[in-house]
């Protein structure tokens, strides 16, 4: 048997592949015995073709259990939730705040009400079941109320109620004011927290300094660098859909590749090596995981950058097979629920199949250079992106667009403008107006360009089911063609499969 390469690939396939199931099965505990019985028998049964097999069982064994242990602690919707017990009035609950608090303002108001979530420790209502769990939290108030900082441990005081929007019933912590929460002193962490939040305060300041004559722009300007949607109407949301590029609005590879093409320059400009860029980017990249909110995409893409800065220190030739593997097993340890999250989903099937699609043109791309290698770099990327995401758009969302491909060959590169000229508005303050503009200006071309678009006859589809068998189905086509087929047979074979695929997907066309 040939030697293993690229371990980490098959441990973090493994634990997915578990957190799947265990997403998929509503009664787990009682399919857990029976399931590792039958596994451990195949186990033996092949022990002398491979003994790596109880290794990889065992892997994703773990990942089921782990998978169930999370999932039964954080589920905080269905009847079925533990909050419903506790329904005292005034209780005093204790844990740590997992995400930033968000103001959500009343319609013309400047009240409003902060979300976030708490990890549950303890609680004076003498219900177990309530500790370690993730809560949902509402406490009503001012926007310009400090509010818990990350990992910051609480006791608040207030009572639990139900909340129903669109049909989905789920119980809520509602606190009445600030004034209920009490809060432990100040540790480094929080004090870094803090500063970490005025930075995010001074980026949503500078980037507002123009909204007043184009507020949609700068609605646009701030989804796109800081993660910061809110303010971006519905009519713009759907345009972005229609055409294929609402990705943008999501901080993933695409803008931390931006950042670090930029922050590179600059690093650059400093006399610095390339090896010792890390020392500074890294930290860098910590810090826009914080005030872009900590997504499972931009914690996929900062991990892999990290892990690929790293590998330059010290003078290693980065495998990004194994730091995209390594990157997945980190955030699914973290929090298993990513198993099944959407982004997550996206964010590591287009980076794999661009991967894929950029060994397999490996030879080709080594005979061009300069200008026509980073334009047939985004023209393969963009069309790999388009391939492989479609099918999945329709699958979980019912929609997919037609013009996706040529919608971002445009997007994509004004959008690099619309980057630079924002983090320069953030570095250089007095200029930060003029910066802004040129943002503008380049967001403007982006929204004529698809409004355009979407006057073509061919636009979203949009399909009522989507059979499973024919997504699954598309994405083992495109496996095919990328990794083992060589000759016109095999090509053959990999497109008929894709073709097939396409009929089992429904209303497709």
């Amino acid at each position: 048997m040939h030697e293993v390469r690229r371990p980490l690939v098959g441990i973090a396939i493994c634990c997915f592949v578990g957190m799947l199931l265990g997403e998929a099965t509503d009664e787990l505990y009682q399919l857990i015995f029976p399931l590792t019985v039958c596994l451990w028998c195949m186990a033996l049964f092949y022990k002398n073709r491979s003994f790596n097999l109880y290794v990889w069982i065992t892997i994703f064994l773990v990942g089921l259990l782990h998978y169930s242990s999370v999932s039964m602690r954080q589920s905080t919707t269905g009847v079925q939730n533990p909050l419903e017990a506790c329904i005292e009035p005034d209780s005093s609950y204790s844990g740590i705040v997992i995400n930033e608090p968000k103001f959500m303002p009343f319609q013309a108001s400047s009240r409003g009400v902060w979300r976030f979530e708490l990890d549950l420790r303890a609680c004076d209502c003498k219900k177990e079941t309530l500790l370690n769990q993730r809560v949902h939290v509402r406490v009503y108030g001012w926007g310009n109320e400090e509010m818990p900082y990350i990992w910051e441990h609480v006791t608040m005081e207030g009572r639990v109620e139900k909340d129903t929007w669109q049909h989905v019933e789920k119980w809520e912590l509602n606190v009445r004011s600030i004034d209920f929460i009490e809060r432990a002193p100040k540790t480094i962490w929080l004090r870094v927290a803090e500063q970490l939040r005025n930075l995010r305060a001074y980026a949503l300041t500078t980037l507002s300094a123009e909204e007043e004559q184009y507020q949609d722009h700068a609605a646009i300007q701030r989804a796109v660098i800081i993660g910061d949607r809110e303010g971006v109407p519905y009519e713009l949301r759907d345009l972005f859909r229609h055409t294929g590029c609402m990705h943008v609005f999501a901080i993933s590879g695409l803008h931390v590749g931006f950042l670090l093409i930029i922050a590179s320059i600059l690093v650059r400009l400093m006399g610095i090596s390339l090896p010792h860029h890390g020392w500074i980017l890294i930290p860098i990249l910590i810090v826009y995981v914080y005030l872009t909110g900590m997504r499972a995409s931009v914690l996929r893409a900062s991990l892999m950058a990290a892990g690929y800065l790293i590998a330059i220190h010290f003078r290693e030739k980065p495998d990004l097979a194994n730091i995209i593997a390594l990157s997945a097993l980190l955030l699914l340890i973290w929090n298993p629920l990513y198993s099944s999250d959407a982004g997550f989903l996206f964010s590591y099937v287009i980076v794999i199949f661009i991967l894929l699609a950029f060994a397999r043109c490996s030879n080709q791309f080594r005979r061009i250079s300069g200008f026509w290698f980073h334009l047939l770099s985004l023209c393969l990327s963009t069309l790999i992106a388009t391939l492989f995401s479609v099918p999945l758009s329709l699958y979980l969302f019912g929609s997919g667009s037609m013009v996706g491909l040529l919608a971002n060959l445009f997007v994509i590169p004004m959008l690099f403008l619309v980057v630079f000229g924002s983090w320069m508005s953030l570095l250089i303050l007095p200029f930060s107006s003029i910066f802004n503009q040129a943002s503008y200006t380049c967001i403007e071309f982006i929204l004529m360009g698809l409004r355009g678009l979407r006057k073509l006859p061919v636009g979203l589809w949009e399909v009522e089911d989507v059979s499973l068998g024919g997504v699954l189905l598309w994405y083992g086509g495109g496996l095919y063609l990328l990794i083992w087929a060589r000759r016109r047979k095999e090509l053959l074979k990999g497109a008929l499969l894709m073709g097939v695929a396409l009929l089992l997907m429904g209303d497709f066309f």
